[in-house]
């Protein structure tokens, strides 16, 4: 009930706007940038639990995976901007507070405007010191996005626990989207594939090396192969 509420609100929000060359992607009307359904859909899960509304603040999204940190702000349903930053597990929680603070005024955003934050994490280790520096900054706690948090969600695998944060925004998305049955393709570090059956319930996962990864082991490792410009041809 609630999760279909806030998809239909989502997507007629940003049907419009979607880009005829990507069916994956959305076109934000505020920046002009493209930015993925994994993270366009943290708005759902927090309409869905009312962290924000509509003028009453604004919510810090944090998408963290193996080689970025995807960092956004949305008051209400508009993203009023998206950027990353590298991801650095060296890092302490103050240095991560700092980097965060900086960007949000860089935008202009008070740390008094955020009374929101969502935070979706590969790295298990980085997943609770930005929650730290969430908490420290911004003095709010964060939802962390997890198999176990979202139980809307179902799981047919043998350890359901075990899905990735990535996997479960995701899978979230399509369903909200496009029902049932279907396949998420999310090309990263890693390229995952993740099967929805009719019902919207996780059936199946694949994990295979990403493009740039497998790019680079090949070329490390084989003498005679050279690298290559992962961009279109012309």
């Amino acid at each position: 009930g609630g999760i279909k509420r806030c998809a239909t609100r989502f997507r007629r929000r940003f049907a419009a706007t979607l880009p005829p060359c990507c069916s994956r992607c959305f076109r934000c009307g505020f920046s002009g940038k493209t930015f993925s359904v994994r993270f366009c859909v943290f708005v759902i899960y927090c309409s869905q639990r009312k962290l924000f509304s509509e003028g009453k603040g604004m919510l810090l999204a944090l998408d963290v995976g193996n080689t970025n940190i995807t960092l956004g702000v949305y008051e209400g349903e508009k993203l009023l901007f998206v950027t990353r930053m590298a991801t650095n597990p060296p890092r302490m929680e103050d240095e991560y507070a700092s980097a965060m603070l900086s960007i949000l005024h860089l935008y202009n955003i008070h740390t008094s405007q955020v009374n929101g934050a969502v935070l979706s994490s590969v790295v298990p280790r980085l997943t609770d010191d930005l929650a730290r520096a969430v908490r420290r900054v911004w003095k709010v706690e964060p939802f962390i996005v997890s198999a176990q948090s979202v139980p809307e969600l179902k799981v047919k695998r043998d350890v359901p626990n075990t899905l990735g944060a990535d996997l479960v925004v995701g899978a979230v998305a399509a369903k909200a989207m496009y029902h049932g049955p279907c396949i998420v393709i999310d090309m990263g570090t890693a390229t995952t594939l993740t099967g929805l059956n009719a019902d919207g319930e996780v059936c199946g996962v694949v994990i295979i090396p990403g493009v740039g990864t497998s790019l680079d082991a090949l070329t490390s490792r084989a003498a005679q192969l050279s690298s290559v410009s992962l961009t279109a041809p012309r």
